[in-house]
């Protein structure tokens, strides 16, 4: 690993503090050449880059430096590595490469009917499978918009499903089904939804919002997402 960002704090969790208490990264991770904080505030650490002057810093490299970095890129090289513990609980890390990153996800967004004009909100995590090689990969590779939340809460996703006029979401069980049974359902425009993924137990809850399209799914990290998808226009027997 070259670059390490962090979020400096999420919920309860202080990471920057868990990070100082590991010492001199740099004596442990020889090839870290990168810090990233991303600090709530403007500044960030001292002694750590912020995410803004990371960005900032892709305004020197130019279009044929890019291209070269591009080109460079074999369809059979790693993309990313999720930790994944399944049902287990011993994490192992699961090597997702280009070429499935992105075959896979595109044809998942296709049996879901995904266009450009969709929106698609994301009421679950992004650290998982589910979240970063099916959902970002789906939707980004059909050219869609993600709608995300920093953390669920049922009350605000409705909220951002209406405001945004989302088309489909992506929700496990416990997401479909806190979303479908919040007092504010009534009060709020869902109209606009009517595709999305979720696991077999939470269809129902996701019919009943308004995703009538919304597609089963079976999987595992080292599937890049799923293994098995229901259609969008298969029976919601099918789906279920």
């Amino acid at each position: 690993v070259k670059v390490f960002i962090f979020a400096e704090k999420y919920i309860q969790n202080d990471y920057l503090e868990a990070v100082k208490s590991m010492g001199n990264l740099s004596q442990v991770l020889p090839q870290l050449e990168v810090i990233v904080c991303l600090s709530s505030g403007h500044s960030g650490p001292n002694d750590y880059m912020t995410f803004q002057s990371l960005i900032a810093g892709g305004n020197a490299i130019s279009d044929a430096q890019l291209a070269d970095a591009q080109r460079a890129v074999r369809p059979e090289d790693v993309a990313l590595i999720i930790f994944t513990s399944g049902s287990t609980a011993f994490p192992k890390a699961v090597q997702n490469c280009h070429y499935g990153l992105v075959r896979n996800p595109f044809q998942i967004g296709e049996r879901m009917r995904l266009t450009n004009e969709d929106r698609i909100y994301i009421g679950i995590s992004l650290f998982w499978g589910f979240g970063v090689a099916n959902a970002l990969m789906a939707i980004m590779t059909h050219g869609a918009c993600m709608v995300l939340q920093h953390r669920f809460e049922a009350s605000e996703g409705l909220k951002l499903i209406e405001i945004h006029a989302c088309t489909g979401l992506y929700a496990t069980p416990n997401i479909a089904i806190a979303l479908q049974s919040h007092p504010d359902r009534v009060h709020r425009r869902l109209g606009s939804l009517r595709t999305g993924i979720g696991l077999p137990a939470g269809i129902a809850s996701m019919v009943a919002l308004g995703a009538v399209e919304a597609c089963s799914v079976y999987g595992l990290t080292e599937c890049y997402g799923n293994s098995v998808v229901s259609d969008a226009k298969d029976t919601l027997e099918v789906r279920q």
